[in-house]
């Protein structure tokens, strides 16, 4: 199945146009002017290509427990744009928040790890008291893109696509070359996922209209065929604090290189200097929110379902001019931000992109545990409270380690 080689319907279907381009004549579409050559449109069948692809997905959730299983009210602190139903998207650490642990003494880091196992206790103790949502079920989406240039090679004009569109849904990502639409939650039935695509189509036609205007478009595939290793430079790196010193603290826990091997229909043995290559992989990443009792059964079932429903959804068989896996996302992406030292490779540690090794038994809690006790800490956050004491207070801790 293809990405950037198939032309798609506006009915979803894979059919109506073969790979030459010769589909139904949408002047408002994305990639239809022309010189632009394939119609690439965003169509109806848009969630339904990519919707459970969950490699994506499954890695990100570790980060996204508050959303997983969301808090409730508890004394009416709880802020919520859809009251008694699905919470507001979390958002992510301010940049100055981030500080790096390789240049922190001992005691910042014990102080640290401290606080983080106090989140986690604190977590646990909501999970007893019973402080989750139960009864609804929500769902939301994050859908990444590439930014390209006439000639279909990345074109690093984010800064600028995003400050046309203004929209606070429209973000960065690691690269200049990548956006990402985020919709807001939704309860699951219904129409959600109708009105899901309609947000996805509105975020992703306002981008493309911006980039039309710094000679640019969008385009939406799991890895683009077209990428240069000269692509993956710190020049073509978000300007942002954060993804500089993941950049630095990564490299320097691997040795200075990151070395990528892939064997497929070919081989790719890559070094590289930075983290940019994780930067190649874009795709739709769903989040469901649950009730607590159900949040086990529901995430190891999503576990089990990855394999035969990615064998169906694969998207990204070429990359760097090698032809590899027909989902070579996973491969890139375990490599790409594996923190670990060849001496940790050659003991087989575990990777910190990896789908476990063993079911969830009872709750997240035990997904935030095994990371803590697995892995060691790459960057300190501010630890600005005491979620014990938000606790006492009536309140919902923000879990900030």
């Amino acid at each position: 199945p293809g990405g950037a080689e198939a032309g798609l319907d506006a009915h979803g279907g894979p059919g109506a146009a073969d790979h030459r381009g010769q589909g139904p004549e949408r002047a408002d579409g994305p990639w239809h002017e022309g010189r632009w050559g394939p119609e690439i449109s965003l169509q109806h069948g848009l969630l339904r290509r990519n919707l459970w692809d969950l490699s994506g997905t499954i890695s990100r959730a570790l980060s996204r427990v508050r959303w997983i299983c969301q808090p409730a009210r508890r004394r009416d602190t709880f802020p919520s744009r859809f009251p008694g139903s699905c919470p507001q998207q979390p958002s992510l650490p301010d940049e100055t928040d981030v500080a790096d642990a390789n240049e922190s003494d001992d005691s910042l880091l014990r102080r640290y790890t401290q606080a983080l196992l106090g989140d986690v206790r604190a977590f646990e103790r909501m999970l007893d008291e019973g402080c989750f949502a139960s009864g609804v079920r929500c769902i939301g989406a994050e859908q990444e893109m590439f930014l390209v240039d006439a000639g279909m090679h990345p074109a690093p004009r984010a800064l600028e696509v995003l400050s046309a569109v203004g929209d606070d849904a429209l973000v960065n990502e690691l690269a200049l070359f990548n956006l990402e639409a985020n919709t807001p939650p939704r309860a699951f039935g219904g129409s959600c996922l109708a009105e899901m695509e309609s947000d996805l189509r509105r975020l992703a036609g306002a981008a493309d209209k911006a980039a039309r205007d710094v000679n640019c478009r969008i385009l939406l595939t799991g890895i683009l065929p077209t990428l240069r290793l000269s692509d993956l430079t710190l020049g073509n790196m978000t300007p942002k604090q954060r993804y500089h010193e993941i950049n630095e603290a990564t490299s320097r826990a691997r040795g200075g290189r990151f070395d990528i091997s892939i064997q497929g229909r070919d081989d790719l043995d890559v070094s590289h200097d930075n983290v940019m290559l994780e930067s190649c992989n874009t795709s739709l990443q769903l989040h469901f929110q649950v009730g607590q009792s159900e949040f086990a059964k529901l995430y190891n079932m999503a576990q089990a379902i990855t394999a035969p429903v990615l064998a169906a959804a694969v998207n990204s068989p070429l990359l760097l001019g090698r032809q590899l896996w027909d989902e070579t996302r996973i491969a890139l992406f375990q490599s790409s931000v594996d923190s670990r030292s060849v001496s940790e490779r050659q003991r087989q540690v575990r990777p910190r992109v990896s789908f476990g090794d063993a079911w969830v038994k009872q709750s997240a809690a035990e997904v935030w545990r095994e990371n803590i006790t697995r892995h060691r800490v790459l960057f300190v956050a501010d630890m600005k409270e005491d979620p014990m004491a938000v606790l006492d207070a009536g309140g919902i801790p923000e879990f900030t380690a």
